[in-house]
């Protein structure tokens, strides 16, 4: 993979994680752009679901869709891991904004044991707290 590339996903990454949503955007759209065909497809997928999660959090729920069906694509032909947890996590968000989360239970409980003090934790938090209004 290019090096700008690498440093782009990175810090789209970083942006997102830091709630700045639209610079992380714009950087997450380049570096996935920008990649050459040499992409590990696990860092694709965790770039496409922190695109997912930064789509459902600035309104745009039919564009996180869209995103989420290319995302699953990818990681449904792959062996799970930590990488798939904002995939996992726009998609709750997205359950949330239905207002379909309480179906979503059982799979939150799991994220949360798996995400347990990673980077991910407070997103799967915030949805832990959306699941109790």
């Amino acid at each position: 993979m290019e090096l700008q590339s690498a440093a782009l996903l990175r810090r789209g990454t970083i942006r997102a994680l830091m709630g700045a949503l639209l610079p992380a955007r714009t950087d997450l759209e380049r570096g996935l752009r920008d990649a050459d065909s040499d992409l590990a497809p696990r860092k694709r997928v965790e770039a496409l679901g922190f695109l997912a999660i930064i789509e459902v959090f600035t309104g745009s729920i039919r564009e996180a869709e869209l995103v989420l069906h290319a995302a699953r694509s990818l990681a449904d032909h792959m062996p799970g891991g930590l990488w798939t947890a904002p995939l996992e996590i726009a998609e709750m968000l997205i359950a949330a904004e239905r207002d379909e989360l309480v179906g979503k239970a059982p799979s939150l409980r799991r994220l949360l044991a798996d995400v347990d003090g990673s980077e991910f934790e407070f997103l799967a938090q915030h949805l832990q707290a959306l699941l109790a209004e």
